[in-house]
């Protein structure tokens, strides 16, 4: 091992028993490292669900201030409307 890595065939020259034991080895070593590069984003993306969250609770919270302004509008514009009536018959 002139380089200080060893490969699956060297491994399995010297003990067939190992090989497939390194070969697993190498793949939780791989899993460690693609684990430590996906947390960031596991917890980005946590952090950007409870921001959706948030932020669909104040579009629900808008909706229904638009809701009753749209009420209120619609009354206010028959107590106009009724109002004007009345002082037409008062003027006439």
């Amino acid at each position: 091992f002139s380089n200080g890595e060893m490969t699956i065939e060297q491994v399995n020259r010297a003990s067939l028993a190992c090989g497939p034991l390194y070969q697993w080895i190498l793949s939780q070593i791989k899993f460690k490292n693609i684990s430590r590069l996906v947390e960031p984003l596991r917890e980005e993306m946590q952090s950007l669900q409870a921001l959706c969250q948030e932020n669909a609770e104040k579009k629900a919270n808008c909706e229904r201030l638009i809701k009753v302004s749209q009420e209120n509008i619609a009354r206010y514009k028959d107590e106009y409307a009724s109002t004007i009536r009345q002082i037409e018959i008062i003027k006439a």
